[in-house]
């Protein structure tokens, strides 16, 4: 069985630092907000609907960035594409998903380090910083 799911790295400027939008699922791990593509449906669609349900924000999806990971998820043994894009907040009244979110929360680049559990997500992050550092140079 596989599945796809999309979200994005959401990024901002504060005091000159760039900070980052991490969710916590319940029950689970830090990430960046993503979900599953419903039918008819398109990559940036997806990710759009996703981070307003799952945080509130209405974003600005960059999609010249565009990265994706594939994993297994077990036990269920389905193959998961995830796709990532870069994007930045046009509201920022942050209000986590009932159910879903227990928090969401701006970190700086070492507290998403820090936070993040699985190697893939981190190279996704690290791609995404460097990117975004490239262009905001």
């Amino acid at each position: 069985m596989k599945e796809k799911s999309c979200g994005a790295i959401v990024y901002k400027k504060e005091n000159q630092e760039l900070k980052f939008l991490l969710v916590h699922q319940y029950n689970s791990h830090y990430s960046f907000p993503k979900g599953h593509m419903e039918e008819n449906e398109t990559e940036l669609e997806t990710a759009l609907r996703e981070i307003k349900e799952e945080t509130n924000l209405d974003v600005e999806i960059d999609t010249s960035f565009r990265y994706q990971i594939t994993y297994l998820v077990e036990p269920k043994n389905i193959m998961k594409d995830v796709v990532y894009f870069v994007a930045t907040p046009k509201t920022f009244e942050l209000i986590s998903q009932v159910g879903e979110i227990d928090e969401c929360v701006w970190c700086s680049y070492e507290e998403v380090l820090e936070k993040l559990e699985f190697d893939n997500i981190k190279e996704v992050f690290e791609n995404a910083y460097n990117y975004i550092k490239n262009k905001n140079i």
